[in-house]
């Protein structure tokens, strides 16, 4: 009889498998797909339903019933979730998640081998993800990616704000109730199999979108102050040197002081006749972003005045307030935009902004308002900036900081470009000329060369190192010539990120070329540099592309 009862206990402690959380104590459980598990902690059992600035695709699996089954065993001493080959064991032992009392397994497909994590092991084996910023290091400082040899990655996202729906559609961020102790983790377990975790990475946090096609062309960023007429030169030297010009980005010398929003006037007293003939010459036009100040402050600090209030008496702009942001959008951005402004630059500045919200991500929270500006123009979204941290993949073009000219600033953008789509940044982009450290012929032709293969091929310098201009010439040839190429694989990667994970992915086109052409060359002469990039290279590569673009990927290019 005693044998029978166990057996009995055993058999009713194993649950049916399920799609809904199952809550053990103060500790919830949701298989979110075939190799994400969330994990959730709470002692006052205040869990949160909503979605993240990281989660945003999360409530959507759920309520679709997107994800997988899962089975849960609990035997009243420790509870077992298994889904696929997944293995997770909770012991609750009244504490929060910890090494003693939580631990999961996974088994390869086919069985071969067994990987095991607990929260001890989080960094073990991680092949590195994106450096926030490259400014004036020695060395690239790689956060943690996604991909690890150990075959788990944990992200926390603990007591980060959350995104309501509201009554217009769009959701807005609020912060989460304050309660006692409270882990929201997020578990992919994927073992060898690393395009899983990218995909469950899409399912989870939103798919890579596909930016305008001008967005990953060819880019001018002067990084020192230019007038109207310096700028005309410039279009006129690429178009001379028969050079493709998609866009011409206007620094900070724009902005009558470092935080303003008024046009230098002194360097640009005519911008309008400015904008209007880059416009006639088809180039797009981007400009940094900071706050609101001068010319447009006035109309701002009207529109976010309480009632009975003097203007004057405004509080500084709140990145979490939906009135600020809406006045910021309408009084500062739309009238730039009529003149002629067709993209932003989001240079790190919002330590700039004032947020009410501590949790709030502000950087990651501003993109995601800026592509829903975008949108709201009857245009796809696409901004440069820095890279936020988890979740904004699906902001892209992004950029890294104020990266040295010299040999070690090359090193480091290669570097750090290379394990950037573990975290999904797949489109980064780098300044090929920066303003700091020296600057040289051969080193400028090197990042011309890297450019040519980013996300963006965005020229800083072009006076600066004139015998570097024939390899930029070859490289700017190169990468439009490839662009059927590079737009197609961008499509693929936006469609089914996971197996092509950046724009030139595993770009067996492009690796090709990288491979075959850019040889080192530590003493020689630009010139010598230039013909490892051939004329019948490009014209091979054009040709390749363009049987690309007619296999069937072609997006429209979206202006």
């Amino acid at each position: 009889l005693k044998a029978l009862f166990c057996t009995f206990c055993l058999l009713c402690s194993a649950m049916p498998p399920t799609r809904s959380p199952i809550l053990r104590g103060s500790a919830r459980f949701s298989v979110l797909t075939e190799n994400c598990i969330r994990l959730e902690y709470s002692t006052d059992q205040e869990f949160v339903d909503s979605a993240t600035q990281f989660a945003r695709q999360r409530p959507h699996l759920i309520a679709q019933s997107l994800t997988p089954l899962a089975e849960f065993d609990d035997n009243g001493q420790e509870l077992v979730v298994k889904s696929g080959r997944l293995r997770v064991v909770y012991r609750d032992d009244g504490g929060a998640f910890h090494t003693g009392n939580i631990s999961a397994s996974f088994r390869d497909l086919g069985g071969d081998a067994e990987y095991s994590w607990d929260p001890s092991r989080n960094s073990d084996g991680n092949l590195g993800g994106v450096a926030t910023s490259l400014d004036a290091v020695s060395r690239p400082v790689l956060a943690d990616g996604l991909l690890s040899r150990s075959g788990f990655f944990r992200f926390d996202d603990s007591g980060t704000a959350i995104l309501d729906d509201s009554a217009d559609g769009e959701p807005w961020v609020r912060a989460r109730a304050s309660g006692q102790l409270a882990l929201d983790w997020y578990l992919f377990d994927y073992g060898s199999d690393f395009a899983a975790a990218l995909s469950s990475l899409r399912a989870v946090s939103g798919p890579v979108p596909l930016p305008p096609k001008f967005a990953l062309g060819s880019w001018y960023s002067g990084a020192w102050p230019q007038g109207s007429q310096d700028y005309e030169e410039t279009v006129s030297e690429y178009r001379r040197h028969g050079l493709p010009l998609d866009v011409v980005s206007f620094r900070k010398h724009w902005r009558r002081g470092s935080t303003a929003w008024s046009w230098n006037r002194e360097l640009l007293p005519d911008v309008e006749q400015l904008l209007k003939y880059l416009r006639e010459e088809g180039v797009r036009v981007a400009i940094s972003s900071v706050g609101p100040q001068e010319d447009a402050h006035a109309a701002f600090r009207a529109a976010v005045t309480e009632a009975g209030r003097r203007h004057d008496e405004a509080p500084p702009l709140d990145a979490a307030s939906r009135k600020h942001m809406s006045a910021l959008f309408e009084h500062v951005h739309r009238p730039l935009e009529e003149q002629g402004v067709d993209m932003w630059w989001l240079d790190g500045h919002d330590q700039d902004l004032g947020c009410s919200m501590p949790a709030l991500r502000v950087s990651l929270w501003l993109h995601e308002l800026y592509f829903r500006h975008c949108a709201s123009r009857g245009s796809r979204g696409a901004l440069c900036s820095r890279w936020a941290g988890w979740g904004d993949h699906i902001h892209p073009v992004h950029c890294f900081g104020d990266v040295g000219t010299g040999w070690q600033g090359l090193a480091n953008a290669v570097a750090a470009a290379s394990t950037a789509g573990s975290a999904g940044c797949c489109f980064l982009s780098h300044d090929l000329g920066q303003c700091h450290a020296p600057k040289g012929d051969e080193c400028y032709a090197r990042w011309a060369q890297f450019g040519s293969m980013s996300a963006a091929l965005r020229a800083s310098l072009w006076r600066g190192a004139p015998g570097a201009t024939p390899s930029l010439a070859v490289s700017c040839q190169l990468r439009h010539a490839l662009m059927p190429y590079i737009y197609s694989m961008s499509f693929k990667c936006h469609e089914d990120y996971g197996k092509t994970h950046t724009p030139q992915g595993s770009g067996t086109l492009c690796s090709r070329v990288m491979s075959a052409r850019l040889q080192w060359y530590p003493t020689t002469s630009s010139s010598r540099i230039c013909s490892t990039y051939s004329s019948t290279t490009v014209e091979s590569c054009a040709s390749a592309s363009s049987a690309q673009a007619r296999a069937g990927f072609g997006a429209s290019p979206n202006s």
